[in-house]
């Protein structure tokens, strides 16, 4: 994700990173399930990323799944 965001360790940081990358995955499947394009689920995916980056918060990544689903 950024380097703000890293909290402890640089394995922090990969582990948060790779649970990013799968719940980006995740969530374009079930957007596509749900009707979307893969284009349009692509977008909403990208567009979860990007307020997450712009957030001067922390997301736990406990509550990470769960607000790319809502955000997305």
């Amino acid at each position: 994700i950024c380097y703000i965001y890293e909290r402890g360790g640089n394995g922090e940081f990969i582990e948060y990173e790779n649970e990013v990358n799968d719940y980006a995955i995740e969530i374009t499947k079930y957007l596509i399930s749900r009707g979307s394009q893969l284009v349009d689920a692509e977008d909403a995916v990208q567009d979860t990323l990007v307020k997450i980056l712009s957030l001067d918060i922390f997301i736990e990544p406990d509550k990470l799944r769960a607000f790319m689903y809502r955000t997305s």
